[in-house]
């Protein structure tokens, strides 16, 4: 995520033509970041937008939800190669939540692991 930590000056006439739009091209795993980096546009009250053009062969939608990656890979194109939007947002954002769910279960097992290390050592000591 470029600029992270810093402003993004507007160059000259770009708040005129809208601000900084920023473009994402895949999610990622954690919502929060996705945010992050939609934020990017329109900082300190300035201008701005963003959008995300996404896709069956998006990593999120393969691994957490491959039955919809299938289905969003034969479904049919229009003439620019576009599926129309519909329910795919919701497909995309429901994927995303099980790769939150699966990290957050990840990181409570690392937990607990840690703290029966914890009681095992003070036990033998």
């Amino acid at each position: 995520m470029a600029g992270r930590g810093t402003d993004i000056p507007l160059g000259k006439g770009v708040k005129a033509l809208g601000g900084l739009h920023v473009i994402g091209l895949e999610l990622e795993e954690s919502q929060r970041i996705d945010r992050q980096l939609g934020g990017r546009a329109g900082r300190q009250g300035q201008p701005g937008s963003s959008q995300w053009f996404l896709s069956a062969d998006d990593q999120v939608i393969r691994v957490y939800s491959p039955g919809a990656a299938r289905r969003l890979a034969e479904s049919k194109a229009d003439e620019r190669g576009e599926v129309k939007a519909g329910a795919w947002p919701v497909v995309f954002r429901t994927a995303q939540q099980r790769a939150e769910r699966q990290h957050l279960e990840g990181r409570k097992s690392v937990m607990q692991r840690d703290k029966w290390l914890a009681d095992t050592k003070l036990r033998l000591a």
